[in-house]
């Protein structure tokens, strides 16, 4: 394979930035060495540079802001496709780090996991205090990832950052970064829910989720599973998540969409927007990464003083 690397030198009075392109790509890494980055080796689907760690390195692939057509489906269906937006290399690296925070080969500290059920059943799910325990790759639930240097650089990717400011505006923060597994032959199975409501204990409800496919979801792996308009019914369930079996069956009457969706793929989603997915009978795992981004001026309401991270901001700077 044949790589075409360009590096430009931008430089300050306080420090130097240094900025890649690879096949196209821009690459920006910031806090190396005068001397500027001497190397970049391609490594299976892996991208190292030298004197430049992965944490401070962002890969952004060139997307088109979405048209008026999208944002009225938006409005519509409660969802839009946004295509794929990383590199290939990059959601290589994804995928690899969650493989490794899940068997304990990086730090594990400030992250929250939870195992998958032996049963499938949601009800049977266990909330200890969401510690590592076991080096296995069958934890059904990572949060907190915005912690990881690697993730919180997806988070924070333009074009996120885009239609975070047409739907929330300048001040953007998230209520959660979470890894979501259905482990090869296991899987919890999720009934209709909305992400939304008291459980949540925010003074607002969020309305905007980036989910990213890590690996393909199939039908016969757990994809997704929508009802398109039904976050026009507002929230439900004045507590949120799961509703109840009446209205599960009035709700269903307006028809499901099968999310499908290869790797890399990403899908915009209202917390509304009710959805569910089933478990994974197969011998492969169907992994993703969803994104909870909200106004910045939402605040706790649960008396623990919990702070949510601000990824946008009108001042260009990212702080908790």
């Amino acid at each position: 394979m044949r790589v075409t690397v360009r590096v430009a030198e931008l430089s300050s009075s306080q420090k130097t930035r240094n900025v890649l392109s690879v096949d196209g790509f821009p690459l920006s890494c910031t806090n190396v060495p005068n001397a500027g980055l001497s190397l970049l080796r391609m490594q299976k689907n892996a991208l190292n540079v030298e004197e430049c760690s992965l944490e401070k390195m962002t890969i952004f692939k060139e997307c088109q802001a979405l048209k008026e057509a999208d944002w009225r489906a938006w409005q519509r269906e409660g969802y839009v496709r946004l295509g794929r937006i990383a590199d290939l290399s990059v959601l290589q690296q994804l995928r690899s780090r969650i493989d490794a925070l899940m068997l304990g080969e990086v730090p594990t500290e400030g992250i929250y996991f939870q195992l998958d059920s032996d049963t499938g059943n949601y009800s049977d799910l266990k909330f200890s205090d969401g510690k590592w325990t076991i080096p296995t790759l069958a934890y059904r639930k990572i949060e907190l990832l915005e912690n990881d240097p690697l993730f919180r650089n997806y988070i924070q990717h333009p074009h996120f950052q885009s239609i975070a400011k047409r739907i929330i505006g300048e001040e953007v923060s998230i209520y959660r970064a979470m890894f979501m597994n259905k482990p090869a032959g296991k899987g919890t199975e999720l009934p209709y829910h909305q992400d939304a409501g008291l459980q949540w204990q925010l003074d607002r409800d969020p309305v905007m989720t980036v989910w990213t496919a890590l690996d393909p979801a199939t039908r016969d792996n757990g994809c997704i599973e929508v009802i398109p308009g039904s976050h026009k019914l507002g929230l439900l369930s004045e507590f949120g998540h799961t509703i109840t079996p009446e209205q599960e069956e009035r709700c269903s009457k307006m028809g499901s969409v099968i999310l499908e969706a290869g790797m890399g793929e990403v899908i915009l989603l209202h917390n509304l927007l009710l959805h569910r997915s089933g478990i994974n009978p197969t011998d492969t795992p169907r992994r993703a990464f969803s994104v909870c981004y909200m106004d910045a001026a939402t605040r706790d309401i649960s008396g623990k003083g919990r702070l949510f991270p601000v990824v946008f901001s009108s001042q260009n700077e990212s702080s908790h």
